[in-house]
């Protein structure tokens, strides 16, 4: 995951190689059509490996393709492309071969300092009263995230959240069914404001090899210490880190030196 900013906003982020510890492989942003930018998420896995899917038909509309990998319990998960702010005249449809994925369109708007919220509309057959719309606040404070419902239940399975440092002191909680695709992610606010820090965590019998992960257990628990490393062509990505009854040899930061870099 990469953090962009409209300052910066033209060239391609790469995803430093311990992305693939929690189960990423790459990210990449390449031009489009019409100089648009695709924002494409691949995400790797030992047991699904014939991916990613590809659909020609999304270059008419500025999407070049889409990633999409079952999760756990027959769900989908749908990678987020992100265009430019260039055209506004949004909604665009997504072909009629998304309906066989449960995906009935995309929807994308503009929003301010160049950048675009992108709201991902699930139908089936079961639950047709979709979309949902991102809220008009996420527009506001720099942030966009994809927001998956399940087609078996009125729940959030999957959202990400794009921070930036003009964005308020508006904390996102995933909610607990993260955990049942294996991903679980914590939104800390800074305790002067202005910014909202995102880690995503990835919790499975198969990524347990690495101190980076959440427990099951983490609301119970709190947070212990965080950690920021430098990720590629300077930017840095900041992996929160839980210590548990299992693992409490982790190295604590003073909370002055967190209070340096805006965290609470």
């Amino acid at each position: 995951m990469h953090q962009t900013s409209s300052q910066r906003s033209n060239y391609p982020y790469y995803a430093p190689d311990q992305l693939s510890e929690i189960g990423l492989s790459w990210l990449s942003i390449r031009p489009a059509l019409r100089d648009r930018t695709i924002l494409a998420i691949h995400q790797t896995s030992s047991q699904r490996s014939n991916y990613p899917y590809y659909a020609d038909q999304l270059s008419e509309i500025g999407l070049s393709w889409l990633s999409i990998r079952p999760a756990l319990r027959d769900r989908a998960i749908l990678t987020m492309h992100q265009t430019s702010s260039q055209r506004s005249d949004y909604p665009y449809y997504a072909p009629d071969q998304l309906s066989e994925i449960g995906l009935s369109l995309l929807c994308t708007r503009p929003a301010l300092r160049d950048r675009t919220i992108l709201a991902v509309h699930q139908t089936s057959s079961m639950r047709s009263n979709y979309p949902y719309y991102a809220p008009d606040i996420l527009s506001e404070i720099g942030l966009s995230w994809l927001s998956i419902r399940s087609a078996h239940g009125d729940r959030t399975i999957l959202s990400i959240h794009q921070t930036s440092s003009q964005g308020s002191n508006y904390p996102y909680y995933a909610p607990d069914i993260l955990s049942e695709i294996g991903l679980s992610w914590l939104s800390i606010r800074s305790a002067h404001g202005d910014r909202t820090i995102l880690s995503i965590h990835r919790t499975s019998s198969q990524g347990s090899e690495y101190p980076y992960y959440a427990p099951d257990h983490l609301s119970e628990i709190g947070l212990s210490w965080l950690s920021i490393r430098p990720a590629l062509r300077d930017r840095t990505i900041l992996t929160m880190h839980q210590t548990s009854y299992q693992r409490s040899d982790y190295p604590g930061y003073p909370s002055d030196r967190l209070t340096a870099i805006g965290l609470s």
